[in-house]
């Protein structure tokens, strides 16, 4: 299986004023639902066969989580590696200026 991040065995520090936020479409773990498509038999699809976003999301988060900075997970539905990014970068514009009152503005 392909690697998405990094594979060094040791994380920076801590970084306890950062918070890292990531997000995954919910149908970036199989090229099936990926837009648009490559066809069966394609390289393309083979090797995007291989990459499984979200579970490589998913355990990347959980070692920068291990080592201690907070990390934000989001699996975002109906999205797919070409539409995920402007869901993926509103939240994290949401999360990182969060209203007055502490909440999400849609909220």
């Amino acid at each position: 299986m392909a690697q998405l991040f990094c594979v060094a065995t040791e994380l920076p520090p801590s970084l306890p004023d950062a918070e890292v936020c990531l997000a995954v479409g919910e149908h970036e773990e199989d090229p099936v639902h990926g837009w648009p498509r490559p066809p069966a038999g394609d390289a393309r699809f083979e090797a995007m066969s291989e990459i499984k976003m979200g579970s490589e999301t998913r355990r990347f988060a959980e070692r920068v989580r291990r080592s201690g900075t907070p990390v934000r997970t989001d699996v975002i539905p109906d999205e797919n590696h070409a539409t995920i990014w402007p869901a993926a970068a509103t939240r994290g514009l949401v999360h990182l200026y969060p209203s007055s009152s502490g909440s999400a503005p849609h909220t």
